[in-house]
């Protein structure tokens, strides 16, 4: 499913780092058409944040497919056409997880942002678009 400008294709949008989910909806209430027809996923680790990404998508009456996980761990999702998010910038503290990064640190904790951006282009298609 995918949308560029001048058509009316659908599309799908990823937010990995959603926290309550404001900018995903930012994004998809700007759409002029074709609203219905935008597949959403996020991801959250906060159980707070994800319960009120929920609440919001049920105010907005939107289907949003959402993770409760971290978005650093491999996501059960298939490539999208377009990632959006507002990366969260510090320190990763799961070194584990890090090491399977070609943006990791050599020393020391990597920066969760730099994790992010590679994370999001994994599960971008080819020919997709970031918004970071």
């Amino acid at each position: 499913m995918q949308r560029f400008v001048g058509t009316e294709k659908p599309y799908t949008l990823f937010d990995p780092a959603c926290g309550t989910a404001n900018l995903l909806f930012a994004v998809l209430n700007q759409q002029e058409v074709l609203k219905e027809s935008i597949k959403l996923y996020g991801s959250e680790v906060d159980p707070t944040l994800i319960r009120l990404a929920y609440i919001n998508a049920n105010l907005q009456e939107k289907e949003v497919e959402f993770f409760h996980q971290d978005s650093l761990k491999p996501i059960l999702l298939e490539p999208v056409d377009v990632v959006v998010s507002d990366l969260p910038v510090g320190y990763y503290p799961d070194d584990e997880t890090a090491q399977g990064y070609e943006l990791k640190a050599e020393q020391d904790h990597s920066y969760s942002h730099h994790l992010f951006i590679e994370q999001s282009i994994k599960y971008t298609k080819e020919g997709g678009y970031l918004f970071l």
